[in-house]
């Protein structure tokens, strides 16, 4: 495992699915993205997880 991929488990959903949006939004990295997608998807919160493009919020139903 890798320093990133510990740095990620410690997050909480909360702020996973935040930096993952304002990631987004700043077109960083897309390995970067896709590495929050993959912890996402680990954590099985991508069914819960909702980006509304009106308002480039992220809401999380959990």
């Amino acid at each position: 495992m890798t320093t990133a991929t510990s740095a990620l488990h410690a997050l909480p959903s909360e702020h996973l699915i935040e930096c993952l949006r304002l990631a987004m939004g700043m077109n960083l990295d897309p390995e970067f993205i896709m590495q929050l997608r993959d912890e996402i998807n680990r954590r099985q919160i991508s069914g819960t997880l909702q980006f509304s493009l009106m308002t480039d919020e992220a809401v999380s139903s959990r």
